[in-house]
């Protein structure tokens, strides 16, 4: 009786196809990251260049549309949403204006300034613009449930679909909402990015606008010692929260587009020397806007260096880095 043992000839064919398979994915993945790299880079220079309010809507619709059936870009105006852009176009007018105390999960993302993912139901987004949705169905998008007698579950026993309202921060408050129709969590992440893009190219152009973006030259006095978070008025805070928003974005943007250079530096603990020009740019990009400004705020875009490129420790920055901005 005589038992089964592998070649070598054998193991060499199952080796060499799993070696083959293995470079495929990866080929496959770097395409997919370069794809949608270049899909944010592409948005976030459309985004700047937009001529107007209606424009920079239409083009954050459409960019976000990139895999789902629908998104729509509500602007925030007092206490009640206006439809300002939709992807694709709908086939009846949006109901104008929409209190935003009628569609509680788009109040919830409103009030917390983060995102909210919830079920595509009238309880949810209020019977205004619930019937609206349903009226213009988008293809391929999943049907909107009538109600929620069962938690998750329409009147017929079908999974409703969900959607993530993503806030847009602008002129020191959440200036827009973006709507993502049957989102998934994997698109977050992209979906968000996308958001703060769009909240910082209006912030840029206000600035440009008044003349903020120039550097001040002028030798300003120690600042006094920084009262504690607590003490701080309402206004000041947020423009805190503002900064630290900035922060996040300019960093993001380094890591987005310039990963291999960023794994680089990292690997031979010099950060700096690696992305200096994109650092030094954002770095006077923060400087021109929030540290020159009244009052002054601490050097979030350290902070958030520190923190997204370095894993939290400075040395990975290299012994070129001019330190903080304060």
């Amino acid at each position: 009786m005589s038992t089964f043992s592998p070649t070598p000839r054998l193991d060499e064919l199952v080796s060499s196809i799993l070696f083959d398979a293995a470079a495929r994915l990866r080929a496959a993945a770097d395409s997919y990251i370069r794809q949608e790299t270049e899909a944010l880079h592409q948005a976030a220079r459309r985004l700047r260049f937009a001529e107007d309010h209606s424009a920079w809507a239409a083009i954050l619709a459409e960019s976000a549309a990139a895999h789902l059936p629908r998104t729509i870009v509500f602007a925030l105006e007092n206490r009640d949403l206006r439809v300002a852009a939709v992807h694709p176009n709908p086939s009846s007018p949006p109901p104008d204006p929409i209190p935003v105390a009628s569609a509680p999960a788009l109040a919830e993302a409103v009030t917390s300034a983060e995102p909210v993912a919830a079920l595509r139901i009238p309880s949810e987004l209020g019977p205004t613009l619930a019937a609206w949705l349903t009226s213009t169905a988008a293809p391929n998008s999943i049907a909107l449930a009538p109600a929620d007698p069962i938690p998750g579950r329409d009147r017929e026993g079908a999974i409703p679909g969900r959607f993530t309202a993503f806030p847009i921060e602008a002129y020191g408050r959440i200036a827009a909402l973006l709507y993502a129709e049957d989102s998934q969590p994997a698109d977050a992440p992209r979906l968000e990015l996308l958001a703060d893009l769009a909240g910082a190219m209006l912030d840029r152009r206000a600035a440009r606008a008044s003349g903020n973006n120039l550097v001040s030259l002028a030798i300003l006095p120690p600042p006094p010692p920084r009262p504690a978070w607590e003490d701080l008025p309402p206004e000041t805070k947020r423009i805190h929260l503002k900064a630290q928003r900035a922060a996040r974005v300019l960093v993001a943007t380094i890591r987005l587009y310039h990963e291999p250079l960023l794994e680089a530096g990292r690997s031979q603990k010099d950060i700096y020397q690696h992305l200096q020009p994109q650092i030094d740019a954002a770095r006077e990009e923060y400087r021109a806007q929030y540290l020159n400004a009244s009052p002054p705020v601490p050097d979030y875009f350290h902070l958030e260096l520190l923190r997204t490129l370095a894993n939290d420790d400075e040395s990975l920055l290299g012994p070129a880095y001019p330190g903080p901005l304060v």
